[in-house]
Formats: C-alpha cells, sequence, structure tokens
C-alpha cells in the first residue's frame, strides 16, 4: 500500500491518438517537455477490471506537488485521488507491455485485503534505460486507488 496524492491526467483512446494530439493541444505538449516530472501512464478504466481490456486507454500524468513546480493549469486535466493506493512494480522490456500481469497482482491483493477500488488503475513510469544488449527497459508502476476503509 502506498499514499501518493492527487495525480492529474490527459487521457487518449491510444498512444497513436496522443501523438497525433501533441502539435495541437499546448498543455500535451507542456508535459511531453517535463518528462520524467511527467509521465506516460496506460489507465484501465474500473468497469474493465473484469476483463474488457479494449478500455483501455493511454495519457500523460502530472503528480500534483509537480504542477505547481511546472505552473500548470490542472483545470483541464482529470484528477484521480490516490492518497490510499496499492501499488505493483512492473519491469517493460523492448516495450513489450501486457497491462494483465501486473493488473492480475493488484486485484488478487486488493481482492485478499477486502478492499474496494475507488477509481481507475494508472501507471507510473519510474526510469527508462538501454541495457547492455542494447534492449530498451523501463520500470513502472500500476497504481489502484482504494478507498478508506470504515473504522472497526
Amino acid at each position: 500500500r502506498v499514499g501518493l496524492d492527487t495525480v492529474y491526467l490527459l487521457e487518449y483512446p491510444s498512444i497513436d491518438a496522443m501523438w497525433a494530439r501533441i502539435t495541437k493541444e499546448p498543455l500535451l505538449k507542456h508535459l511531453f517537455q517535463h518528462l520524467p516530472l511527467t509521465s506516460f501512464t496506460t489507465i484501465v478504466p474500473r468497469r474493465a477490471v473484469s476483463g474488457d481490456l479494449s478500455q483501455v486507454r493511454k495519457g500523460i500524468l502530472l503528480r500534483r506537488q509537480d504542477a505547481k513546480v511546472l505552473e500548470v493549469d490542472v483545470s483541464q486535466m482529470r484528477a484521480i485521488d490516490a492518497r490510499l493506493a496499492v501499488s505493483c512494480l512492473f519491469r517493460v522490456e523492448n516495450g513489450l507491455f501486457d497491462v494483465r500481469g501486473p493488473l492480475s497482482l493488484a486485484l488478487n491483493y486488493l481482492e485478499s485485503q477486502g478492499l474496494t477500488l475507488s477509481d481507475d488503475l494508472f501507471t507510473i513510469q519510474l526510469v527508462n534505460f538501454i541495457d547492455g544488449s542494447d534492449r530498451p527497459v523501463h520500470y513502472s508502476r500500476l497504481l489502484a486507488p482504494i478507498a478508506a476503509q470504515p473504522a472497526s
């Protein structure tokens, strides 16, 4: 379990759709110029966790504290409260990302602990590098925002 605070998202149906908008959306272009304070993200809607992953979206994410530093007007962005969340660290090699693995781990943990999702799940990139065999590698976290549990 982790506490991340609020994150802000710009969402697109696909990576291609996001790239097509970069010259037309000043905010998106600004956020790209500030990687890695911003992050590429994959968004898994709550309603899709039961298996319909065709609803998975792509986008760019900004943490609340970084929005202040970058002086970004977040009013055009979607907010997700991630003060309470479950985190699953994963590694991607050569761009081959299948959200089902980390999603399954996070959902199994939520179920085992009696926790409930409070919003859509999302990823945050942590680091990107080229390994000794010239393969691109990155580490990311899948975050599952959870509802506060009632006091017992």
